[in-house]
């Protein structure tokens, strides 16, 4: 039988924490794009300092803003930003795949 669980043989022991931080940080400050994307998969508000983002879904609702690379500008954002709760889609699924997926070859194999 397959189960689903989190493996990354080269990165596990330095994602792990990452992801445990961000998951239960009250915000993420970031100039990355990988990070803006994992902090809204985990629900945890950021503020991205750049320009631009790949990831635009993620700046509705103000779940992730962007900011100038200026103290001023971060620490607005950090304080004053009105997050708005209800206004989160579920963009990246709901996080079942791999309970589908482990279904799916259990099937082909019973």
């Amino acid at each position: 039988m397959v189960a689903p669980y989190y493996h990354n043989s080269v990165g596990k022991q330095a994602k792990t924490p990452k992801l445990y931080f961000t998951k239960h940080a009250l915000k993420v400050i970031t100039d990355s794009g990988g990070l803006q994307k994992e902090a809204y998969i985990l629900n945890t508000d950021s503020i991205t300092v750049r320009e631009q983002t790949e990831w635009i879904e993620t700046l509705k609702g103000n779940h992730n803003i962007l900011c100038k690379p200026e103290c001023e500008d971060i620490l607005d954002k950090v304080y004053h930003t009105i997050i708005d709760e209800e206004d989160r889609e579920k963009c990246y699924g709901n996080g079942n795949t791999a309970q589908k997926i482990c279904d799916i070859i259990n099937k082909k194999e019973g």
